[in-house]
């Protein structure tokens, strides 16, 4: 009844094949309890008749059970359901720490709201624990992530992208790295205050000096701002083909450290706009903008993260930038 990988699963029955002996792959949901219980959920991969002999066995301590297709289909499918339990677990996290930092008792709260939509079981199951941070039961975080890595993997295979599942599974890696590993999944939403924690200290923290480059890493700069960054995003034709992520600074905390003389300077129109392009890959890290003259706009895309707590980016209508480019105007000040 294990988690495991789907290529597991088909190496176990091809091996059981050559022995005569049927096998099943047959991973189950329910938690602790649903074990204690007897109400466990199995999905099962096999044939039908190997499934028609275990079933009698499995109702013993399933309140369902259903044969998903061949070998490897019930991994699969519970790859699905981890899936599905990563995605409620981070909106749940979310959604009881806003509450939190709302003023609100998550008590109350889920006495609310459990009757309505956002109903699910592990908003009645957990909601009291997460309250109290208890977290000494349960799923365990190491088991989650270790299917959430199956699922990743057979994402890859599809040539799929999960987001919401990477997000989870790295929020999780956190929590881990912090001694959680053996706490019940629900535990997640410590990593969520950690981080909220971590972005109020660095909001009234000093400046701090991120590096950035082209895409080859022959021009190099550094740029003096907080570590956690506004930035602007621009519809005007250029920006929007090149998705350029703006960072206004003044002139005196940007520093190229390397590859100057690498830097190609384009110009058009007013002139007011510097656009420099790295002359071997042909990326443009930085340019003096034209609503900024006294300052320097960065793409935020090409800073190294490891200084970034977080960013918070807002869209500007440079469609229509002459009445809108003085709203910019101070971002390029000394304070």
């Amino acid at each position: 009844h294990t988690t495991t990988s789907r290529a597991l699963a088909e190496d176990i029955s091809n091996a059981c094949e050559d022995l005569g002996i049927s096998f099943m792959d047959a991973p189950v949901s329910g938690g602790q309890a649903g074990a204690e219980n007897g109400v466990l959920t199995i999905m099962l991969g096999g044939d039908e008749k190997t499934f028609d002999t275990v079933k009698p066995i499995i109702s013993t301590y399933a309140k369902h059970s259903q044969l998903m297709g061949p070998v490897g289909t019930g991994q699969v499918t519970k790859m699905v359901n981890q899936l599905c339990i990563a995605g409620v677990l981070g909106g749940l996290s979310e959604a009881f720490h806003f509450a939190e930092c709302a003023g609100l008792d998550i008590a109350q709260v889920t006495s609310a709201i459990q009757g309505g939509a956002a109903q699910s079981w592990q908003m009645t199951n957990r909601a009291t624990s997460i309250a109290a941070r208890d977290y000494d039961f349960g799923f365990a975080v190491d088991w989650m992530r270790k299917d959430l890595g199956f699922a990743l993997d057979v994402a890859q295979e599809l040539g799929l992208h999960l987001p919401i599942a990477a997000m989870v599974d790295n929020h999780y890696a956190n929590v881990q790295a912090n001694g959680g590993g053996r706490w019940d999944t629900s535990g997640l939403i410590e990593q969520i205050r950690l981080r909220s924690e971590k972005i109020q200290t660095a909001v009234t923290a000093e400046r701090v000096s991120h590096r950035g480059s082209c895409h080859c890493g022959t021009v190099q700069w550094t740029v003096e701002a907080p570590a956690v960054l506004d930035t602007h995003t621009c519809n005007c034709s250029i920006c929007d083909i090149t998705h350029y992520q703006h960072l206004l600074v003044p002139k005196g905390r940007f520093r190229i450290v390397e590859g100057e003389d690498a830097l190609s300077l384009y110009t058009y129109g007013s002139h007011l706009a510097k656009h420099y392009f790295c002359s071997h890959c042909g990326i443009k890290s930085f340019y003096i903008p034209r609503s900024n003259p006294d300052g320097v706009s960065v793409n935020a895309r090409c800073l190294v993260m490891d200084t970034v707590e977080v960013i918070y980016d807002k869209p500007f209508d440079g469609r229509n930038w002459e009445k809108n480019s003085g709203a910019l105007a101070h971002l390029s000040k000394e304070e």
